[in-house]
């Protein structure tokens, strides 16, 4: 029978992690942040402090292009203090890891390893960002589709008005075709293949209206990289997008997003911009080491609560017309939960020799 981790031995391993990163944030995090060295080590923490400064009580704090919410009420609970902020990030963290070995099934060490060795997580400690919320979104909406209690739901919800509102739209969206009173909640396949369609048909008129401004940024920012490793691939597909083929081009677009930024690999690349080249590389690097093991130790199947969750936000976010690889740290969470879930019916059954009689029989 194999042991659990014990409670002391994961508040150590959370209090080494935690050292680590204040180690790494004094070092360079605060000075990134402060501007003394010439290496940018968080996403859009400096923005939104310059937010926060330029807002007014009448400006809007959620808008279609962005959601200043979440980062500003951070910012001005905290009053500014970067080092206060950054232990708060770690304690959302840590938080959300005990949630998930409170309410879910897990296997404690496998979840540990998975989520605490994502690079994206670690440098999204060292200020005011949006990334450190999904962790606390992504556990909430796993307990809530387990445990069926709405005061996970609510969480979920008010957590994901931290991060952007199309997460809000995302937990409602799970909510109602999870729900019984949803006749085809069943039929899981059927739900995916429509929503992909209904997008497929939505997105031409969208870019005309709502999301023209988000779409002119995109396209401005594939001029701007022509030449480049990323342009090509990704604007391509959009042109296909904005054609109604939006069905053709969800797969590769989520794979580009989760993977796509290996390929752009140079260490003298990782100089001039450190979170592209660097974290964000590493955290593509982290996802295509649990979607292979994903592969290895489970069965990709709609009836596994993960995997449609993984599935319904990568057809709601692959749409974006930006090309944003964080957007998509959701995913990760979901694979770790997964890979340490004791209770999931998609386990794959590895082949066993078995020896009888002197002769070898493999189980069908």
């Amino acid at each position: 029978m194999k042991r659990r981790l014990s409670n002391p031995l994961v508040f150590t391993i959370l209090i080494v992690y935690s050292v680590i990163a204040s180690i790494l944030f004094f070092q360079y995090g605060l000075p990134s942040l402060e501007g003394k060295i010439s290496q940018q080590m968080y996403s859009d923490s400096v923005t939104y402090e310059e937010a926060a400064d330029a807002l007014g009580p009448d400006d809007k704090l959620i808008t279609i292009g962005g959601n200043y919410l979440g980062p500003l009420l951070v910012l001005r609970f905290f009053d500014f203090n970067r080092i206060v902020i950054h232990y708060f990030n770690l304690s959302i963290i840590f938080c959300s890891i005990l949630i998930a070995f409170r309410y879910l099934n897990v296997n404690r060490g496998i979840l540990l390893l998975a989520v605490l060795s994502s690079p994206l997580l670690l440098f999204s400690t060292f200020g005011v960002n949006k990334e450190v919320f999904l962790l606390p979104l992504s556990v909430c909406l796993a307990v809530f589709l387990q445990r069926r209690k709405a005061i996970w739901l609510v969480l979920a919800i008010v957590t994901a008005l931290f991060v952007r509102w199309q997460m809000v739209l995302f937990v409602l969206l799970v909510f109602l075709v999870t729900s019984k009173l949803n006749i085809f909640h069943a039929k899981r396949w059927t739900i995916l293949a429509v929503l992909t369609v209904a997008i497929a048909i939505a997105y031409p008129t969208l870019v005309s209206g709502p999301l023209e401004e988000i779409e002119q940024i995109s396209v401005e920012g594939a001029q701007d990289e022509i030449g480049t490793e990323a342009s090509g691939v990704y604007p391509t597909m959009q042109e296909i997008q904005r054609s109604y083929g939006y069905v053709l081009v969800v797969i590769p677009k989520t794979t580009q997003l989760l993977v796509g930024l290996l390929s752009r690999f140079s260490v003298s690349a990782i100089e001039l911009d450190f979170w592209n080249n660097f974290v964000l590389m590493s955290q593509s690097l982290h996802n295509l080491f649990l979607i292979g093991l994903a592969f290895s130790y489970r069965r990709f199947t709609f009836s596994e609560d993960y995997f449609f969750l993984i599935c319904i936000f990568a057809i709601m976010f692959a749409v974006t017309p930006v090309f944003a690889p964080r957007y998509f740290y959701p995913i990760a969470i979901w694979l770790a939960l997964w890979l340490s879930s004791k209770n999931s019916r998609s386990r794959r059954r590895p082949r066993r020799s078995i020896v009888h009689s002197g002769k070898i029989i493999l189980p069908d």
